[in-house]
């Protein structure tokens, strides 16, 4: 089957918009489209048939495309196509066009509400130290960053330690389609993809209106495609590790999965709780001993805002507005949010002890405790707070009782467990863990 025999304009148009992104094999009897970059992307992994299957050859269709694709990569769907003409149906009738789309079963996550804010970790496989030189982090945070601006999440502060990241990010609601026209779409293409690439991709869609009186609905079609993937926390994580993923597989010669499993998410309550996670977080390099001081770690959001990043410092601003305050984040100045979060650091980073008096955490002696307060005239909270990190990177949901119990309220129909229970812990803080899967 060869491609120009493929006159149906949806088919057509997906195969003109994917083709610098994938590769289309011609088949004795099908097409195959395939990006190893992004196995999960319907319009990027399918097969095409001319005619639609009969009961004789449907256990055929399946058979290639798990040779054809899903054994080539990891792959969440099954998608295959039929039709050459003009034509689009669900019905099994010669002539037609159609897709089966099946996606396979996962075990649900949990997402709030727009405007929710979520700690997200993720770890190479093995443990490996994918990261364990500043090119390779400098490479993810570039990737990162990029794919934000492209999605529309806002980035808290993070960590990029050598066999894993933190990120803790703000998914804003999705604004109408009117604020996402086409030279939005096209604004936003040009932080994830290189000049060439837009302008391939104008000339695409001009050729589309050339082409087809239906051209105009075709780019919306397109467009779209592009929409769903702002902000959205999967697809905003899907394609940063993929991208990494496919910079470290071709840098390295190698093939094959880099991160270990999905990653982990925890739906994070405003105010102290969110305050509590990114302490968590910064201080991820001082825990592990490369730094006594987080603002020296370069690869953490605090010490890319000491450094001066107004995107890290807008960050830290809205980490450390009380959710009560009307004003808006920018309203504080930066000093007192950068004094403020300090103190928080030395508190939350305090070093710990077994009782033979063996160090047990590493973090801030109580004297450099002591001396950042006294430094301000201040003396520290007679009780610090204390929170597990399997509460930081297992959990679900993180906050107070009541803001579980509403979160839970609202996302009932997606957890499994039959009587979801917040599990409280001594500093007053809740976590939803240990989801079992649907039976």
């Amino acid at each position: 089957m060869k491609l120009q025999d493929v006159r149906n304009l949806s088919y057509r148009a997906d195969l003109m918009i994917t083709g610098a992104e994938v590769d289309i094999l011609e088949r004795d009897n099908y097409l195959v489209a395939r990006s190893p970059a992004n196995p999960d992307w319907q319009c990027g992994n399918f097969l095409l048939f001319a005619d639609p299957p009969s009961n004789d050859n449907a256990a055929e269709w399946l058979a290639a495309f798990q040779r054809e694709i899903a054994d080539k990569q990891p792959t969440k769907h099954i998608q295959i196509g039929w039709g050459l003409n003009i034509g689009l149906s669900l019905k099994f009738v010669l002539d037609d066009t159609a897709s089966l789309w099946k996606p396979i079963s996962m075990k649900p996550r949990l997402i709030g509400k727009p405007g929710s804010k979520y700690h997200v970790i993720s770890r190479f496989v093995d443990r490996q130290f994918a990261m364990g030189d500043d090119a390779s982090k400098r490479i993810f945070a570039q990737i990162m960053f990029s794919q934000a601006a492209f999605t529309g999440v806002e980035i808290l502060t993070y960590c990029i330690m050598s066999n894993h990241f933190h990120i803790l990010l703000l998914v804003p609601e999705r604004p109408d389609a009117d604020l996402l026209d086409e030279q939005e779409v096209l604004r936003r293409l040009g932080k994830i993809w290189n000049k060439n690439k837009v302008e391939k991709l104008k000339a695409t869609f001009a050729n589309m209106r050339e082409i087809s009186v239906e051209g105009d609905a075709l780019v919306e079609r397109e467009l779209d495609r592009f929409r769903r993937r702002m902000f959205d926390l999967s697809e905003f994580m899907k394609d940063v590790k993929q991208r990494f993923s496919t910079w470290f597989n071709q840098t390295n010669e190698r093939k094959g999965t880099l991160f270990e499993e999905r990653f982990k998410s925890v739906i994070v309550q405003d105010g102290q709780a969110l305050r509590m996670m990114a302490a968590y977080i910064d201080l991820n390099p001082v825990r592990a001993g490369i730094v006594t001081d987080p603002a020296d770690y370069l690869w953490c959001g605090y010490a890319r805002a000491v450094g001066g990043n107004q995107d890290r410092r807008r960050g830290l601003r809205t980490i450390m507005t009380d959710p009560r305050d009307t004003r808006p984040a920018s309203a504080h100045p930066w000093k007192n949010v950068a004094k403020r979060y300090r103190l928080w650091l030395h508190d939350r980073g305090l070093e710990t002890h077994h009782r033979d008096g063996r160090q047990k955490k590493r973090g801030f002696t109580r004297a450099e405790l002591i001396a950042n307060w006294d430094a301000e005239g201040a003396i520290p909270p007679s009780t610090l707070l204390r929170c597990k990190a399997r509460c930081m990177t297992e959990a679900l949901i993180y906050g107070d009782q009541a803001f579980l119990l509403e979160t839970i309220g609202q996302l009932r129909a997606k957890i499994p467990n039959k009587r979801p229970k917040a599990n409280k812990a001594d500093d007053g803080f809740c976590t939803l863990v240990n989801l079992r899967k649907p039976s």
